[in-house]
């Protein structure tokens, strides 16, 4: 995946320095070299981090709130990224004034967004001590004393933690209706 990343942030690098020298779009000038500039600084860090064998991986457990926030938080900071170009390239002094002002108050924005994404993904439940064999366990018991609802809360906690083609998610998925259907047929 990474290598991927690479090779895309390696030719937009690559079409923004042609661009660039071509003078295209000349009206753009500024905006181009700022595109030149944030290109090659992430094709360099992404070519460190594959020199490095960094992999970055995202977990596949986040829901509709924490993408949310994620998305929220990369607008802030192309928005925040752009009027910083701007109030850097601005002359007239009580608009560069705004501008900075705008951008502190983007920054406290995004500061608080950061603490609400961190407090949203974290996992506050006394289960994230367990191991997927002891929460197994603990989901068996609570099915054998008829907690159907505990049972399935932490079959489901452990059936993400796998990946969707997985055996063993499929496994869970047939505790979890089994127990459902003795649930239905004891009401």
């Amino acid at each position: 995946m990474s290598n991927y990343f690479t090779y895309i942030s390696g030719i937009v690098a690559v079409l923004s320095f042609i661009m660039q020298i071509r003078d295209v779009f000349p009206a753009h000038r500024e905006v181009r070299k700022a595109v030149l500039y944030i290109s090659f600084g992430i094709f360099i860090g992404s070519l460190f981090g594959a020199l490095n064998s960094i992999n970055i991986t995202i977990a596949k457990s986040y829901g509709l709130i924490q993408i949310a926030l994620i998305i929220v938080l990369l607008i802030i900071v192309v928005v925040l990224s752009i009027l910083s170009f701007i109030a850097i390239r601005i002359n007239d002094k009580p608009k560069r004034q705004e501008l900075w002002n705008a951008l502190i108050v983007g920054i406290i924005v995004l500061v608080f967004i950061i603490i609400a994404l961190g407090i949203s993904t974290g996992d506050h439940n006394a289960d994230s001590e367990f191991s997927i064999n002891e929460i197994m366990i603990i989901a068996g018991e609570n099915y054998k004393k008829k907690e159907y609802e505990r049972a399935i809360k932490l079959y489901e906690r452990v059936k993400y933690k796998y990946y969707e083609n997985d055996p063993r998610r499929q496994s869970i998925d047939k505790k979890i209706k089994k127990i459902k259907q003795e649930m239905a047929s004891e009401f």
